[in-house]
This record gives structure tokens, C-alpha cells and sequence, in this order.
């Protein structure tokens, strides 16, 4: 990639990415959630309806490169539990690009649990088992490791998950390159997996055990954080003792289409 002043240009014709003139993005917004690299917001769009737009300010290579990498990930998405990427837009005049996306109704499962008073066992199984029905996607089919999983970046739209912000998601789709290492590029893939699933972990942890001021008070959560991880650490300690046998993989649904792996760990 050359990162002169055709690299929008570039980026829209080699991925087939829908350009959207900035026009047809509303001027009236939310902001709805930031980031390192951008700020989110609702807003309309005359396509789409009701759509989020991530708000980037380039104004060197590192930018550069993280936009052109999230939308590209974004692009190689087509799945019910990834946030839908409509295309790209920019204003040049501000040097402003956008990343223009389907818009969550209920914000992020973070917020979305706060405001729930109860929720019984078979909805936690539900909302568990499309998060890694979304997470499996990632690793098995694009060959994707998301990075920054946790639960303010998993969206809910009309009660379902959707898995957002590829901010700092690595691709690792030349596996399937017979010419490259395989040894040395299936081992760091396997490494950013491990990652994802330890993050999967604690958002399930944050799923079956959530209290409703944990997001209230940042004190209670750190403590109850703290905690948490001292009783993992006490059980792995107390389990590393035994020789496990191979795990079979675990159902997280009846009709068994979705389970993760013991491979995956």
C-alpha cells in the first residue's frame, strides 16, 4: 500500500468497499462510544437508516494503517453475529473518515446487563452460545483473532449479540498460504486464539455472575474483579496437580452446532 493521498481511493476499488458520500450521513449524532483510534456515534444515513459511524482523524501512517486494517477485517465479515459493515466514508475537508456500520439498539452487553433486574439461566445460555457462535466465526472461518474481546465491545440488536470494533484484530488469512511458515504462523495464531478465549472467559464470568452495581461502582467492581481472579488462580493451581484426559468438545446447545473446542484452549 502506498499512504499518499489516494489510499481512500485505493482501499474502496482493490476491496470492493462501498464509498458513501459524506453528504448522505446525518449531521445531527449520539455519541455513543470512543476508542484509541476513533469515537462512535448514532446517526442516520440516507442508505441505511439508522446507522453507527466510527469517527477517525488521520493524520499520520499509524492511523492510517489501523483504518484501513479495521475496515478490511470488516469487510471479510458476513455473519449474524458480527456488527454488519455498510462501507466508508470521509469528509476531506476536516481530513475525517468514517467506518459506517449497523447500529445496535441496546447498546453494548455491558449495558445491557446493567439494566436487567434478573435473567434466568436458559438467557445466559442463549447470549453465551451466540457470542461463540460469533468468536468460532472469527478464528475457523477468517482466520481472525478479534484482540480486545470483552463486553463493551460485544453489542446487542433486538436482544442478539453482535461483535464489534476490530480496532485491534489481526488477520491471519495467508494460513492458508502453502508457501508461508505454517509452523511459525499457525503457532502465533494459535497464541492470538488462546487470548480470545481467555477474554471469552471473562465476559462468560461477567454473564453468569454479574451483580447490578458492579458497573456502577468502580470500586465494588475492582474488588469483585480481584477476587475472581484469585479464585481462578486457586483452582488452576489446585487442577494443574492432575492429569486430565483430552476433553471432548462442549455443547452449548442441544442441536450441537455450537461448542467450543478443547483445542482452542
Amino acid at each position: 500500500m502506498d499512504f499518499n493521498k489516494s489510499w481512500y481511493d485505493n482501499i474502496s476499488i482493490e476491496d470492493g468497499i462501498l464509498d458513501i458520500p459524506y453528504e448522505q450521513i446525518g449531521i445531527e449524532r449520539t455519541r455513543i462510544g470512543f476508542g484509541k483510534f476513533g469515537i462512535v456515534y448514532k446517526t442516520t444515513c440516507n442508505l441505511f437508516g439508522d446507522v453507527a459511524v466510527k469517527e477517525f482523524y488521520i493524520n499520520d501512517q499509524e492511523y492510517t494503517e489501523n483504518f484501513i486494517n479495521e475496515v478490511r477485517i470488516h469487510n471479510l465479515t458476513r455473519h449474524k453475529r458480527i456488527i454488519q459493515f455498510y462501507g466508508i466514508s470521509r469528509n476531506v475537508e476536516k481530513n475525517l473518515y468514517y467506518i459506517v456500520m449497523e447500529y445496535a439498539n441496546h447498546g453494548t452487553l455491558r449495558d445491557f446487563l446493567s439494566k436487567k433486574n434478573s435473567m434466568d439461566l436458559k438467557e445466559r445460555i442463549r447470549i453465551a452460545t451466540q457470542i461463540s457462535e460469533g468468536l468460532s466465526y472469527l478464528h475457523n472461518k477468517l482466520n481472525v483473532s478479534h484482540q480486545d474481546l470483552h463486553t463493551k465491545n460485544i453489542l446487542v440488536k433486538n436482544g442478539n449479540i453482535k461483535i464489534s470494533d476490530f480496532g485491534k484484530s489481526k488477520c491471519f488469512k495467508h494460513l492458508n498460504n502453502k508457501s508461508s511458515n505454517k509452523i511459525f504462523n499457525n503457532s502465533s495464531f494459535t497464541l492470538y486464539k488462546m487470548s480470545d478465549v481467555h477474554s471469552l472467559g471473562v465476559v462468560l464470568l461477567e454473564l453468569s455472575n454479574y451483580r447490578k452495581t458492579l458497573h456502577k461502582e468502580q470500586p465494588t467492581s475492582k474488588i469483585c474483579l480481584k477476587k475472581d481472579r484469585l479464585e481462578i488462580r486457586e483452582k488452576s493451581r489446585f487442577v494443574s496437580n492432575f492429569k486430565l484426559k483430552p476433553l471432548e468438545p462442549v455443547y452449548l446447545s442441544a442441536d450441537k452446532k455450537s461448542y467450543v473446542n478443547a483445542h482452542d484452549f
